[in-house]
Order: structure tokens, then sequence, then C-alpha cells
């Protein structure tokens, strides 16, 4: 599975982002329903891959609905963080996903 998403990312930055110009990633991540211990095994090999392999690419990661362990948990692993990769993960309630549609242009 890493592998081949690893393939596809650089497929598209390969051959379908324009040279010289800066190009960044938005991924959102569902996690309704699901707790600390729900979340799939390779996720976290995902964001690492992804982390090493594409540098510089991420412009936000937003994380919907998280439960509580899931914030705990990032929390707790933000406080090793600097304050750039920080800003970059936002996670966002039902209350506040319009945040997300701010974020989308609609043009």
């Amino acid at each position: 599975m890493i592998q081949v998403l690893s393939y596809y990312l650089g497929f598209v930055k390969k051959h379908m982002m324009l040279p010289g110009k800066v190009e960044n990633w938005i991924c959102v991540i569902d996690t309704k329903d699901i707790g600390i211990f729900g979340l799939p095994s390779g996720l976290g090999d995902i964001i690492k891959t992804m982390a090493l392999n594409f540098v510089g690419c991420l412009h936000r990661m937003y994380v919907l609905n998280p439960s509580t362990g899931v914030d705990l948990s990032w929390k707790t692993g933000a406080a090793f963080m600097d304050d750039e990769s920080k800003s970059k993960n936002v996670f966002l309630t039902s209350k506040n996903l319009d945040k997300l549609k701010e974020a989308i242009p609609s043009d």
C-alpha cells in the first residue's frame, strides 16, 4: 500500500505539478466514530513516508471529527514538534468545519 501511494504521489509530483511553481497539498482525514485504537495501523507509516519523501509538499492536514483519544494523542505528540509543523495540522470538530470551507477556494 505504501509503495503504491509513494509511486502515485511521485508520479503526480513529477508529471502534474508545474515546474518552477510552488504547489502544496491539502490532506483531509475524517476520523468520525474512530477512536485512537481504531485508526488503521498503516496510517502512521503513510504519514511518515509522506513526511520523508515529499518534504515541503504539505500545506495543511485537516483531521475531521477527532475522538478524545486522537485529540489527546495529538496534544502529547505536538509538545515535541516545532511550531511550523504544528501549524500544518488542524483538528476540526463538527462545530468548526467552516474553517475547512474557507481553505478550499471556490473559484
